[in-house]
């Protein structure tokens, strides 16, 4: 058995990686994996999308689309593993909601610091670095101010493939 949680779908060539746990998995063996599927911070994305169109940052709108495309549905998903070889075997999805009623307590959270806050900061150049958090701060907070939280989705995949 190979298990992934929340880890191929962050290397950069994944159909490399499927290939390498087809060759791996004994007949019958099986690979079991959860991902964030398309949608996963969407609200987030946009402030992210309209900050950058503000800024006139063409190359970093560019990244972050990129960023976004990344993220698969479950249909892509399972025929990205189904291509190496791997026969489908079950999933389960569910979504969950993180809320945040202060924008920075929300860029220092262990799960964005950990998984998410670097990529952001080398997608933006240094000199519009601090600039561009301002006013994702300031975006955020105007949100809670009139909402009374910020809240990000985050979809979540379970998928089970086994080798014939």
């Amino acid at each position: 058995m190979v298990t992934s949680n929340l880890g191929v779908n962050n290397f950069e060539d994944k159909e490399k990686v499927y290939l390498e746990i087809n060759r791996i998995l004994k007949k019958g063996g099986r690979l079991c994996l959860t991902t964030n599927p398309v949608g996963t911070f969407e609200e987030l994305f946009e402030l992210f999308g309209s900050i950058l169109k503000e800024m006139k940052l063409k190359e970093e709108q560019e990244e972050l689309k990129n960023s976004i495309k990344r993220r698969k549905t479950e249909v892509e998903i399972k025929l990205e593993l189904e291509s190496s070889g791997l026969k489908f075997s079950k999933s389960k999805s569910d979504t969950t909601n993180v809320r945040f009623v202060d924008a920075k307590a929300m860029l220092n959270h262990s799960l964005i610091r950990i998984g998410f806050r670097e990529y952001w900061e080398k997608m933006i150049r240094e000199e519009n670095r601090v600039d561009f958090f301002e006013r994702l701060i300031l975006k955020v907070n105007n949100i809670i101010e009139s909402e009374g939280e910020f809240i990000m989705t985050i979809p979540m995949l379970y998928l089970e493939f086994e080798k014939e």
